[in-house]
């Protein structure tokens, strides 16, 4: 953009800025301003700094900061303010401090110490308003690593002395987990107190954000481990050291598959309880929040009134005398008395100790940091840290461990409106009260209600990770060190994790001061501006002359760097620009004597080389062309320069003097000029030229060196003939070229191409663009100039730009093109991630195949009926219809990905009651519970994938969810293959819809959801994520309602309105038509019809997979066909086929009883295939295109659950269809209902293909 265009911004209230000043050098400028060296002495302003300023009460105030605030507390505005924050906070101590205690494996009951104890402490010494100090995750982790090491281990032992008839015994006895505990946070204390003393509150910035960022989240990694044995009732072995993870989820699995008749109970209650309590929190977070955060600021205590209940229903139940369900134990009324800890494990607590106060330290403040943003107080970083020694001390002493700031305590208590530290002493005296009367009534609570409100805390702990992309878009090592933490947090141990990113952190430091930052700079025309030509391409370059910017420090580390970076950015190399000037001048001096004569006037020639030797008349002129004859180095960003780095930066200096190449300095700052000047460069013959400004070596370069003097005039040149290379393998001379400066144009005709030419800059030759031509113009002089070339097919220039570049439209379009890649790229992630739990159901509609053999077998030991295994098969299609339902209520209401996170939720449950179940009753459970949740998804998925793509990207993406769920159908058919034991199969599934959960919250919502709920920021940023604008939105795809039309017909009246009837009528119809054709009969009864068909070449589950693998091969292949040959036509040709193969099955059965193996295979595998070639497929691929925009998700819904009872029909009839009316009637029935089918495609199904949502519904309006 050129300076004086309109959108500049100017100031209105300043005019231009002129100066006049006389040039200088630096010596002239010292000399006429009078420049001096300032003397300091440094231990006189030390002490003056320290005890210049020393009274009593200023430091009582500083060592106590109640003192500060306290005299100006407002107890009328403030008061009332603190206690309802104090209310609430007290009551989230509760549930917290019970289960974060017990993630450090200490009683229960320290957790509500700690409540209390340390926040008396950081009542009086805390600088921060907001923290809430007391359990938190990351701290009890660390705490509980060092409990778990030392304490019941028989390798240490301490000496008790107790008193057996009159005398004293000392015997040695095993530390306990709170003496442990009790230790670390007094040794905790004693590095707090280090700290504070050596003012060491800097250490908080060694940790960078990524790296804490990946810390905490690998910490959450460990928590979530450590509280899911609780949450599934198993007590695995503990580990220590590397893949401590790996082996404690091994070890839980093997557990829960190999439960046992006593344990199975305590399991199966646990996971109950804590499917209900996430369910519960999960419902209060999504749902009863927002609604109550609209009446009031104080939020619903979910997590206490979960403990309540879990009391209640452990005691009235009797759950741990009944299934041998874990409660928490005992918990003793009153406060503890004062205890000292045990020293004795000091060397080996030492190292874990430290860490755990870098982290508490660390987490604390940079919590009290955020919450002091905006707040008008400042936080101290030396005073937190003695708040963290005093209140870890006397913690220590009253059976507490290790204390810090809780995240959603802190944000739940400035959010409530808390104004001061009274919070803390508010929440203190409601704990009081706790411990005094009421502390045992916890004691029955089972332990995985904890771990439940535990776990459901950890989500904003766990989804960090999606912070990994921002990292890695603000800088490329802060990524790479959140990686590597995380990693090692994870696979290592989260000791190891912080020291590696420690290091790492300190390393990127070092090396990042290592490599200064260097450019190439230029003048910004008519201003005293310099700046990078890289990044400006207003800047230019002045002719002959380098200047080349240098920020940073330059010392003995870096001195290497310097001349690397001048080499570099100048393009010459002294050292090699010598030697090939020696070997040049050689080759010229041999050439001469051969010659015997000059050529004819006129004329000149190109010698290979960089050496040009014109011929002007009778005079021979031997010129070296040099483009460069001065370097300027910037020095107003160096920082320091030890005496290592002014003899690097003489060393280049006295090099490229020896090339006839200058070399100054601009910009010295006053210690630089000075360690320059105690070096001795700044006198004597070869001393450095030092210049305030640029400017002032521009001016004495231009004046001072031959070549750079201006020319007196500019006149057009002629040029003879010039030489073009093309990629180094031919040479062409191409002659009558003429060019004309003030126009900066130049066409050529060639023999096959036309080119415009622009005139760019006077600096080196230039790599042309596309083709990497380069052309070498051989001036009167020897001077050079440099062109960027763009191809162009007519004839006519183009227009300039204002910097003299062209972009033609080819260029023009590979950005559109891009960034529709880009967009598309975005849209396909999208598609990949939202159907990822098609898996799980296509897993849910096959599992009947596995899991039926197995229990059928004599040696079952949960034998099933055969009508029992008919429901189990059937169950799944009741509950899929209602999920449907159920799915397109909560998508219109919730939002697409919230119904789709919500899915996973029965889904889990239902997998892991099958892989526990003990009996058939349970397994009827587990399969209504997957099958409630992927009747969620079904309608969702698609509904979703359809609004966030654009018809280039629906063409071939629809399809994805169907062939998701043939890969899912493939596995099943593959663990039965494999003899994977059925309540295997089922803990491997439950896998799925968990890991779903938490991909989906790297999705944004649906736009078109969001902005007909008036939810336009949402939308806005929705749209960015997916790389598009507003417009587009708006204009290419479909245009969702209006915010005004809010208030018009709901959901349900549109469903039923005359505009629906159509759409609604032809999915029914078409599904109907799939369904009735006997597609799901042959998903679930594979097995047995290859039986039938008497495919004895391959056992029976390997047949399954061969239908798995085909309906996967034909979905991939129906892809690419749905973008190029649209719905209708890809629909006739599979019911077509549908029919030919179902009539023909049916005719050979019903002339040969016993059919021959290969016609029977044939027409299975063919309508099979032609089936999941477009009927499959199809019906759910315009489930989401063809409904209304205002009904879309219920519409969807509820034909989505119509479907699941056709499919339950056909499932639940088709056995005793076949014992009715035989095998061959049966298929001919199917073959008929395929032909009608693809008769109703012929008639009635319109061709959505290529158009957007907006356009189809029209199409169903007229």
């Amino acid at each position: 953009m050129a300076l004086t265009e309109p959108n500049v911004y100017y100031h209105p209230h300043t005019s231009d800025l002129r100066i006049e000043r006389p040039y200088y050098s630096q010596e002239n400028l010292h000399e006429a301003t009078d420049y001096s060296k300032p003397k300091i002495n440094r231990a006189k302003e030390f002490l003056k700094n320290t005890f210049s300023d020393i009274r009593p009460l200023k430091a009582i105030r500083n060592v106590l900061p109640i003192f500060t605030w306290l005299p100006t507390y407002d107890w009328k505005l403030d008061f009332p303010c603190d206690i309802i924050a104090g209310v609430t906070v007290a009551i989230m101590h509760i549930p917290q401090g019970l289960g974060y205690a017990l993630l450090a494996s200490v009683p229960a009951v320290v957790g509500i110490y700690m409540a209390f104890f340390p926040n008396i402490a950081y009542f009086f010494l805390g600088t921060s308003r907001h923290n809430s100090m007391g359990t938190f995750a990351v701290i009890t982790l660390l705490v509980g690593r060092s409990v778990v090491e030392f304490s019941q281990n028989p390798a240490y032992t301490h000496s008790v002395a107790t008193e057996v008839n009159g005398t004293w015994v000392y015997k040695d006895v095993m530390y306990t987990n709170l003496e442990v505990g009790c230790s670390v946070t007094l040794i905790v204390s004693f590095f707090h107190f280090i700290m504070y003393f050596f003012r060491m509150g800097i250490v908080c910035s060694l940790l960078s954000d990524a790296l804490v960022n990946a810390f905490i989240c690998g910490a959450g990694v460990h928590i979530f481990t450590s509280q899911i044995k609780e949450a599934v009732g198993v007590k695995p072995k503990r580990y220590s050291g590397a893949g401590n993870i790996i082996f404690t989820w091994i070890d839980m699995v093997t557990l829960l598959i190999n439960a046992t008749d006593k344990t199975r109970p305590a399991i199966f209650v646990a996971l109950i309880i804590t499917a209900i309590c996430l369910s519960v929190l999960i419902f209060n977070f999504y749902v009863l929040k927002p609604q109550l955060e609209k009446i009031t600021r104080i939020p619903f205590p979910m997590e206490l009134v979960l403990v309540v209940a879990g009391v209640f229903a452990a005691t009235g139940l009797e759950l741990k005398k009944s299934y041998g369900t874990a409660d928490i134990g005992n918990i003793p009324k009153g406060i503890p008395g004062p205890i000292f800890p045990y020293l004795y494990l000091f060397k080996e607590l030492l190292l874990n100790s430290f860490v755990t106060s870098v982290v508490a330290y660390a987490v604390s403040m940079s919590m009290a940091l955020l919450l002091a943003e905006g707040e008008n107080y400042e936080v101290d970083p030396n005073q937190e840290f003695l708040a963290h020694a005093v209140g870890n001390f006397f913690g220590s002493i009253f059976s507490c461990i290790v204390y810090g700031a809780s995240l959603s305590r802190s944000m739940v208590l400035r959010g409530v409106g808390g104004r001061t530290q009274m919070t803390a002493l508010v929440a203190a005296g409601i704990i009081v009260i706790i411990l005094l009367w009421i502390a045992n009534f916890f004691e029955p609570l089972p332990r995985s209600v904890l771990a439940s409100i535990i776990m459901f805390a950890l989500r904003k702990i766990l989804m960090q990770v999606t912070d990994l992309p921002r990292f890695w878009r603000h800088s490329r090592l802060d990524g790479v060190i959140w990686v590597i933490v995380f990693l090692s947090c994870v696979l290592v141990d989260i000791d190891y994790g912080l020291l590696i990113g420690v290091v790492l952190s300190i390393g990127a430091i070092f090396l990042q001061g290592l490599k200064a930052y260097t450019c190439v700079i230029g003048n910004i025309p008519n201003t005293d501006l310099f700046l990078d030509v890289a990044r400006y391409k207003a800047a230019r370059q002045f002719a002959g002359i380098k200047m080349i910017h240098y920020q940073g420090a330059l010392n003995f580390a870096t001195r290497g760097h310097l001349k690397e970076e001048v080499i570099r950015l100048s393009g010459i190399n002294p050292q090699k620009e010598k030697r090939r000037l020696n070997r040049e001048m050689k080759k010229t001096e041999k050439m001469l004597k051969k010659q015997n004569g000059g050529p004819e006037a006129g004329t000149s020639r190109a010698l290979e080389g960089a050496t040009n030797i014109a011929f002007v008349g009778d005079h021979t002129e031997i010129t070296v062309p040099q483009r460069t004859y001065c370097i300027i180095l910037d020095f107003s960003s160096l920082s320091s320069i030890d005496p290592a780095g002014s003899g690097a930066l003489k060393k280049v200096f006295t090099e490229y003097k020896d090339i006839d190449i200058a070399v100054y300095t601009a910009g010295c700052l006053g210690p630089v000029f000075e360690q320059i000047k105690k070096c001795g460069y700044t006198e004597g013959e070869n001393a450095i030229p030092l210049f305030p400004t640029i400017p002032d070596a521009i001016h004495f370069a231009q004046n001072n060196i031959p070549q750079l003097k201006p020319a007196p005039h500019s006149q057009p040149i002629q040029f003879g003939r010039f030489t073009k290379q093309i990629n180094a393998k031919c040479l062409t001379i191409i002659r009558a070229i003429k060019l004309t400066l003030p126009k900066q144009t130049l066409f050529f005709k060639g023999t096959q191409q036309h080119y415009v030419f622009h005139r760019h800059c006077l600096a080196d030759n230039c790599l042309l663009s596309r083709k990497n031509f380069r052309f070498t113009h051989l001036m009167k002089g020897t001077m050079e100039m440099t062109f960027l070339v763009k191809k162009n097919s007519s004839s006519q220039p183009q227009q300039q730009s204002s910097l003299g570049s062209v972009i033609n439209e080819r260029e023009i379009s590979g950005v559109r093109n891009s960034h529709k890649m880009h967009s598309s790229i975005k849209e396909i992630i999208a598609v990949l991630l939202a159907t990822l739990s098609a898996l799980d159901n296509g897993l849910i509609l096959g599992y009947s195949a596995t899991a039926l053999p197995q229990l059928q077998h004599p040696e079952s030991w949960l034998k099933v009926t055969p009508d029992e295994a008919s429901w189990i098969a059937s169950l799944p299609a009741l509950s899929f219809a209602v999920g449907s339902a159920l799915g397109g209520f909560l998508m219109d209401r919730f939002g697409r990905i919230r119904t789709l996170q919500i899915h996973a939720v029965p889904c889990f449950a239902g997998w892991v009651l099958l892989a526990l179940a003990p009996n058939v009753e349970i397994i009827y459970a587990g399969r209504l519970l997957t099958g409630l949740g992927g009747g969620m998804f079904d309608s969702t998925a698609q509904v979703f994938v359809s609004e966030v793509t654009t018809p280039r990207v629906r063409n071939f993406m629809a399809p994805t969810a169907r062939v998701t769920y043939a890969t899912g159908l493939f596995l099943v058919y593959t663990f039965g293959a494999f003899n994977l034991q059925w309540n295997m199969v089922a803990a491997i599934s439950a896998l799925v819809p968990l890991v779903h959960f938490f991909v989906l919250f790297a999705l944004p919502e649906s736009p078109v959801w969001l902005w007909r709920k008036g939810k336009t920021v949402e939308a806005e940023r929705a749209l960015k994520w997916f790389g598009r604008s507003v417009d587009s939105f708006k204009c290419v795809d479909e245009e969702p309602s209006k915010v005004d039309d809010l208030d018009g017909p709901s959901p349900w009246q549109s469903l039923i309105s005359k505009s629906s009837r159509r759409p609604v009528l032809t999915m029914l119809f078409f599904f109907a038509f799939q369904q009735f054709s006997g597609m799901n009969a042959v998903v679930f009864y594979a097995v047995q019809m290859f039986q039938s068909a008497e495919a004895g070449l391959l056992t029976t589950n390997q047949s399954a997979m061969v239908i798995g693998a085909t309906r996967i091969l034909v979905i991939l292949i129906s892809c690419f066909l749905l973008a190029h040959m649209g719905r209708r036509t890809v629909s006739l040709i599979s019911g077509a086929g549908m029919a030919a193969s179902m009539l023909s099955l049916g005719a050979v059965i019903l002339v040969k009883e016993t059919p021959p193996l290969a016609a029977s295979v044939t027409c299975i595998a063919g309508f099979i295939a032609f089936n999941t070639f477009g009927f499959f497929t199809i019906p759910w691929v315009m489930l989401g295109e063809v409904m209304p925009e205002r009904c879309r998700g219920l519409a969807s819904g509820l034909i989505a659950g119509v479907v699941y009872i056709y499919i339950f029909i056909v499932v639940k009839c088709y056995p005793y269809a076949l014992s009715a009316f035989g095998e061959g009637s049966v298929f001919v029935i199917f073959g008929i209902v395929s032909l009608t089918g693809a008769l109703f495609v012929y008639f009635f199904l319109p061709e959505t293909k290529g158009k957007t949502l907006q356009e189809i519904e029209q199409s169903f309006q007229k």
